[in-house]
């Protein structure tokens, strides 16, 4: 997806959450938090950058979430995504990634809210990415009996069938600490 198809998806959803009725309590404000220093902005399916330059150093940083689904915040120093490892369904194997390179996350960030973390970064260039997987037939389908004999037995999904994996799907930007 380009940046300017994912530009216009991110405007599009900022303007579907600040257009919506009524105020509902118990949301964050979105428009004000995408608004502040360091904030990254995610939906489906993409990360929109903070627009003020990250200084190297402890640095809070906001994620925002404008989107409909769950979504995470993984900050890992690479020269860019293709230099990411990728496991079989297409997610980054972040076990293949040293620990000196990822210097933190806002594991899960609900839609409509906002989360913050600090984090110490030194220079260099970083990826941020949302490495969720979302399975589809989490459970077992079958595996009981019906009528004395077994309907399926087997695993039906499983945690493999269907779903989105959001990194492979465009959650993924590139930004500079200097």
């Amino acid at each position: 997806m380009t940046r300017a198809r994912r530009t216009l998806l991110i405007v599009a959803a900022l303007t579907a959450a600040l257009t919506g009725c009524g105020k509902d309590n118990n949301k964050t404000d979105t428009s004000a938090a995408a608004k502040s220093a360091h904030a990254f902005v995610l939906t489906e399916w993409a990360i929109t950058p903070p627009t003020t330059a990250l200084k190297a150093g402890k640095v809070t940083i906001t994620a925002t979430n404008v989107g409909g689904e769950t979504h995470e915040l993984v900050i890992i120093r690479a020269s860019d995504v293709a230099a990411l490892p990728t496991a079989s369904d297409g997610s980054v194997d972040e076990d293949k990634i040293a620990e000196v390179d990822k210097p933190g996350e806002i594991p899960v960030i609900a839609p409509g809210t906002t989360a913050t973390t600090t984090l110490d970064l030194p220079v260099g260039n970083y990826v941020a990415i949302c490495n969720l997987v979302d399975r589809m037939g989490g459970g077992s389908m079958g595996g009981g009996s019906m009528g004395g004999g077994s309907m399926g037995g087997g695993s039906m999904g499983g945690g493999s069938m269907g779903g989105h994996v959001h990194f492979r799907l465009g959650m993924s930007t590139r930004f500079t600490v200097s």
